[in-house]
């Protein structure tokens, strides 16, 4: 299943707007019980007010808020096998990076997080 869900206009994004948006964002994957999540952030766009790792960041905060909340509960499980994949490139990923670094210092032990990135032999 493909489900496409826009954010709202990206001029309007701020990081408060971002948590209420991806706790909607979540709610959402948690009914549809998906296993996987491929982000596509927005970026260098004229007026954008949130960089990709800010977005990547906030979004992994939530993550583990959800999984704190949901604890002891039919999701708990789900939400621990939530796999995220960032559909950015090559030219984003040591942003995206620092935003999962900055994540980890913030949820710390609340979410465990193993960063995979494609070799040079898997592209081709």
């Amino acid at each position: 299943m493909i489900l496409l869900l826009g954010l709202g206009r990206t001029k309007e994004y701020t990081s408060l707007r971002l948590r209420e948006l991806f706790s909607h964002l979540v709610e959402t994957l948690k009914n549809l019980r998906t296993p996987s999540l491929c982000l596509s952030l927005p970026y260098e766009e004229e007026g954008y007010n949130v960089e990709c790792g800010k977005l990547t960041e906030v979004f992994l905060e939530e993550i583990a808020d959800c999984l704190e909340a949901w604890q002891h509960t039919p999701y708990e499980d789900w939400i621990k096998a939530l796999r995220l994949f960032f559909a950015e490139g090559e030219s984003r990923v040591s942003e995206i990076l620092l935003g999962v670094q900055a994540a980890q210092s913030v949820v710390q032990e609340r979410l465990n997080i193993r960063v995979l990135i494609p070799s040079e032999q898997q592209k081709g």
